[in-house]
């Protein structure tokens, strides 16, 4: 019958109403497991999958939570689901030909239900761990077969970084899978579609399947849009020479505070003085709060001491977690401000003395402003509010160390008023 278990849905929300909460409750019995502590961000989904027969743990006190979880094991927990429905012994798959295999009634199950297909060659490669991906793709073709809705939007993958690394045949059961919310990215908002799964991640993931409704993705509100006197300015032959679209993917959710001894008048004409010639900014602002475009936020500027390209590996001496931890070019997922006559460079020859990184009250005001709208910007492009902190709004120094200086030291420089901008940031 293409229904989810009457049975396990009725112990679930018989467990609702003993806890007299909602789902998915606190459980107010502690885990079976030695492995899955009262605080675990698991131990409650454990604890269901435990009371609802879908897992009986790797041991009698031990569940395994951090191990990685095979096919073949994925494939079981969603046969219990369904209370294990008699199955023929044919053979199907050249590697699950054993009817004394665990997992052999699970596997024929699912393939003749159209859940899983195989890798290929007559096999189905049981023991190997499952992807996230992989999970995906098989929870998908289990909605289809409980005659649930799997449409889902072409632009459920934009808020995803890694989205291009997701494998071809699994787009659609990705697509699906994050517009439910059933799949969600890390605190960085990647999916790690390759990455192995754990069992702890395979059980939220089922549960999650089971509560569908009440995983729904929450729904993103504008930031403000910035208010106040300030206009952006865009240079006649905007965009710039070196303008870079499409960013390999990557959303910009970051902004990095630039300062220069030379006036921003003076980037400006130095960024557009040839064909060849490339920016260092998205924006520039003035000792006055006048506000340029140079490129649009949309594309990738020769930012941050680097090339646009990939090649560049000066993110690897960053001790800024974000952009060491992201791997790639940081010009892809950042704006750059650049604040002129302001620079950090003391021994810089008149008129373009330095300031350590102190800027005017004008620039103050139009940098906070600034900041309003490129987060607006970005909800508009990008579908994302990303949030403002010391974390998301960075110095050119925590992003290129090496070649600009030791934190607090180099650019933006010492004095450069960081939380005076953001005080001002609704």
């Amino acid at each position: 019958m293409k229904n989810i278990s009457v049975r396990l849905i009725s112990l679930f929300l018989v467990t609702i109403l003993l806890l007299g909460v909602g789902a998915p409750a606190a459980s107010a019995v502690f885990s079976p497991f030695s492995d899955v502590p009262p605080d675990a961000w698991f131990h409650d989904t454990v604890v269901w999958a435990f009371d609802n027969g879908i897992t009986t743990g790797t041991s009698p006190t031990t569940f395994s939570p951090n191990d990685h979880i095979t096919r073949g094991q994925f494939v079981t927990f969603l046969y219990r689901i369904e209370e294990e429905p008699p199955i023929d012994d044919s053979i199907r798959f050249n590697d699950v030909a054993n009817p004394t295999q665990y997992f052999f009634d699970a596997v024929n199950w699912a393939f003749e239900n159209g859940i899983v297909t195989g890798v290929g060659g007559g096999l189905f490669e049981p023991n190997r761990n499952i992807t996230r991906e992989e999970m995906a793709v098989i929870l998908f073709r289990l909605a289809g077969f409980h005659n649930r809705d799997t449409t889902a939007p072409v632009t459920a993958l934009n808020l995803f970084p890694d989205r291009n690394n997701i494998s071809g045949f699994a787009l659609e059961g990705m697509r699906w899978a994050a517009n439910t919310g059933i799949l969600r990215g890390d605190n960085l908002r990647r999916l790690n579609p390759r990455d192995f799964a754990t069992r702890a991640e395979a059980i939220t993931v089922i549960q999650r399947y089971i509560l569908e409704e009440d995983f729904s993705p929450p729904e993103i509100f504008p930031p403000p849009f910035p208010f106040g006197t300030h206009t952006v300015h865009q240079v006649h032959n905007y965009p710039a020479p070196n303008r870079w679209s499409g960013r390999s993917g990557w959303i910009p959710d970051m902004i990095v505070m630039h300062t220069s001894a030379a006036s921003a008048q003076s980037a400006i004409q130095t960024a557009f003085a040839g064909g060849t010639n490339r920016t260092s900014y998205h924006y520039v602002i003035d000792s006055y709060g006048t506000i340029t475009q140079l490129v649009p936020i949309t594309d990738t500027a020769w930012a941050n001491g680097t090339t646009v390209d990939s090649s560049n590996r000066s993110f690897m001496w960053s001790t800024h977690p974000t952009v060491s931890s992201r791997n790639t070019n940081a010009n892809y997922y950042t704006v750059s401000i650049g604040f002129g006559d302001a620079g950090p460079q003391p021994w810089a020859s008149w008129p373009y003395i330095g300031t350590n990184g102190r800027i005017t009250a004008e620039q103050i005001i139009a940098g906070a402003w600034l900041v309003e709208h490129i987060r607006y910007e970005i909800w508009q492009n990008y579908g994302i509010t990303i949030l403002i902190n010391r974390s998301t709004v960075i110095g050119h120094n925590e992003v290129t160390p090496r070649t600009t200086g030791q934190p607090p030291g180099g650019c933006p420089g010492v004095e450069f008023p960081f939380n005076e901008i953001l005080s001002r940031v609704r």
